[in-house]
């Protein structure tokens, strides 16, 4: 089972990114992109992402990650994860002791 995710994280990432760079930017009569060209790669990546299948959030494709973590009216939550939010053996302990303090202080003593 891990087997087909890891193949279908890496065959839907280079599909992605085949797609991506198939993308086409026009350019002027001197060989130089055009300043709308940003619009136009902007916009292939939004339809590229968005007809990325995904299995969460089916007709939609992979459109949650283009929203910003900044949103006020719909904040995306991975968008906003930090290098710094980082779980650590020592935090994992920890936390785990405080729940295991919680969970018996609420069962009776026989």
């Amino acid at each position: 089972m891990l087997d087909a995710c890891y193949t279908a994280h890496v065959t839907t990432k280079d599909q992605v990114f085949v797609t991506i760079g198939n993308i086409f930017l026009p350019r002027n009569s001197n060989a130089q992109y055009a300043h709308d060209t940003i619009n136009t790669c902007i916009v292939g990546c939004h339809c590229v992402i968005r007809s990325t299948f995904n299995v969460g959030n089916p007709g939609k494709g992979m459109e949650m990650l283009l929203r910003s973590s900044t949103d006020e009216s719909n904040p995306c939550v991975l968008s906003a994860i930090k290098s710094t939010n980082t779980a650590t053996i020592e935090t994992i302990l920890a936390k785990s002791l405080e729940a295991a303090r919680i969970a018996g202080s609420k069962t009776p003593l026989i």
